[in-house]
């Protein structure tokens, strides 16, 4: 599931997603949906492609964030509930609903998109404004969530 058509955050998701599994010829895109981020447009064009047939043949649902993920899970539950358990789906944002639902074994990863980055601008910034020469590239940890480790120990992430 696509998020919001030429947004940078969707390109470079979609670019990266794309870049990453074409290093595995198991692995092909079958669908590409647009859900613009949205939990109730994933969960439209999911039931679209349900009603359609055309959901029929998919083994991961890789979504660009929990919103959409959540709408999809919702037409998932709807109109095909035995579908999820066959499903990997992995997402990307670290909500505290789509944590608790990889503590309960639906969502398998989730990929941390940390809102509580502003430190990392208003360092760089001020560094900039002092004179202080700044990398071109600052990278912002993140983390990377799976259903293979102690989901217990999973601290929450107050977003």
């Amino acid at each position: 599931l696509k998020g919001l058509e030429n947004a940078a955050s969707t390109t470079l998701r979609h670019e990266g997603f794309l870049e990453t599994i074409g290093r595995d010829n198991r692995i092909q895109v079958t669908q590409t949906l647009q859900g613009d981020f949205i939990r109730s447009k994933g969960r439209e064009v999911i039931r679209t492609a349900l009603q359609d047939g055309t959901f029929n043949a998919i083994d991961v649902l890789y979504s660009h964030n929990d919103e959409m993920t959540l709408g999809a899970l919702e037409a998932l539950k709807e109109l095909a509930p035995d579908k999820i358990d066959e499903l990997v789906i992995i997402s990307i944002d670290g909500q505290k609903d789509a944590i608790d639902l990889l503590k309960e074994g639906t969502i398998n990863c989730i990929v941390e998109c940390n809102p509580h980055v502003g430190w990392y601008v208003v360092n760089a910034v001020s560094r900039h404004l002092a004179g202080s020469k700044i990398p071109k590239e600052i990278y912002v940890p993140e983390t990377v969530f799976s259903d293979q480790g102690d989901l217990t120990t999973i601290p929450t992430r107050n977003y």
